[in-house]
């Protein structure tokens, strides 16, 4: 949460047993009621070209950000202060516990 004022970003959950609106058109109509009413969303945006899962020692620092910092440190990647042994840094990966 924040300290003081409203909370920038919340996100609500919605399952299958909450949803009372069948047709795609009672859902259309429900999402642009609720923007006119001043509802907010969040717009995530996409590059223009898709990620690759092979051969890509980018994937993992770009997907995991937290465990991957400044996005060094992934399998591969050949953006570190040293060159580290792929089989070594599988290891320490393996190794990762809260």
């Amino acid at each position: 949460g924040v300290a003081q004022g409203t909370c920038p970003f919340v996100v609500y959950g919605l399952t299958g047993e909450n949803i009372d609106v069948h047709s795609k058109d009672e859902m259309v109509t429900s999402a642009i009621k609720y923007m006119e009413l001043g509802g907010k969303s969040l717009g995530i945006g996409t590059a223009n070209h898709l990620a690759s899962i092979y051969n890509n020692p980018q994937l993992y620092p770009q997907a995991f950000p937290w465990l991957f910092p400044y996005g060094l440190g992934g399998i591969g990647n050949t953006r570190g202060f040293h060159a580290v042994p792929e089989v070594h840094r599988q290891r320490q990966l393996l190794m990762y516990h809260d």
